[in-house]
């Protein structure tokens, strides 16, 4: 029942619309310096004049779910699969938690699918950036994760492959990690 209902919030997500920035920009708060005796003092000014008061942040919780959906959704399929790593190595010695590893690797492809679609379609914010040959290698290396998962998947389940699934676990952990480097590159400069 569980994974029923996992997997029907990943297929509504992934039908969603995928929206970016909205081709919006965020504006970054000018910060000067002042050296007053012996330290020095940094002030954030903003494109509004100082008389104006600034007005409360109005939290809108549909719109705040509906844009940025990749950066949201990615987290899943990294968790699982992290967790899936871990397991598959403390399985070499004890086997019992081998048959968990499946289904965190089945869960983690299946949301990577979500997580690449929701990235293509937030990738046309950068069309007009220098950022362009970041988003393109993050997407080719964020496709071969999630072909890479499923790959592991299908070592995982079968019987004559899963004595070298923990290798696959130990590639896509690798590729996880570069993905993720360009990723927040993009995300936070």
């Amino acid at each position: 029942m569980g994974l029923a209902a996992l997997l029907s919030v990943q297929i509504l997500f992934g039908l969603s619309p995928v929206f970016g920035h909205s081709k919006e920009k965020h504006k970054k708060p000018e910060t000067h310096e002042a050296v007053v005796g012996d330290s020095t003092h940094r002030h954030q000014t903003t494109d509004q004049p100082s008389s104006e008061a600034e007005q409360p942040y109005v939290l809108r919780p549909l719109a705040v779910l509906s844009e940025h959906i990749h950066n949201k959704v990615v987290h899943a399929p990294i968790g699982l699969a992290l967790a899936a790593v871990i397991l598959s190595l403390a399985g070499i010695r004890r086997k019992e938690f081998l048959g968990g590893v499946r289904w965190l690797v089945l869960l983690a492809s299946v949301s990577s699918v979500v997580a690449i679609v929701a990235g293509l379609g937030q990738a046309g914010v950068f069309d007009e950036e220098s950022k362009r040959w970041v988003i393109e290698l993050h997407q080719r290396l964020g496709i071969a994760t999630g072909g890479l998962l499923w790959l592991w998947t299908l070592f995982s389940f079968r019987r004559s492959l899963q004595r070298f699934a923990w290798i696959v676990g130990i590639l896509v952990l690798c590729l996880i990690l570069i993905t993720g480097f360009f990723g927040g590159i993009l995300a936070h400069g």
